[in-house]
């Protein structure tokens, strides 16, 4: 069975938030079954996301990995709850003061 060559979008443009294997090993210059061994292993720089028993990798964390990691327009997630609330709240309706719930 020969290879099939795959279009890769750049990361910049990239809007899905998963890749598959195949398409984040070309990203990451490594082979298809590496990143499978990560996997398996739980041993590689980045963790999969298995869906229906296919791996899938965040496309944030190969961005991180290659030091192509945007800025987050978001409150980072390690946040509580209440906190990102409150920023989200305060990025809607600016001037919004702060709540103290």
């Amino acid at each position: 069975m020969e290879p099939t060559e795959i279009q890769l979008t750049p990361l910049e443009r990239e809007t899905r938030t998963v890749l598959p294997t195949r398409e984040a090993a070309r990203h990451l210059g490594r082979a298809d079954q590496t990143l499978r061994i990560w996997s398996m292993r739980d041993s590689g720089p980045i963790r999969p996301v298995r869906v229906n028993g296919r791996l899938l990798w965040p496309v944030d964390d190969i961005r991180k990995l290659l030091g192509l990691a945007r800025p987050s327009s978001h409150t980072p997630s390690d946040q509580p709850p209440s906190e990102r609330w409150a920023r989200a709240k305060q990025r809607a309706i600016p001037g919004a003061a702060p709540s103290e719930e």
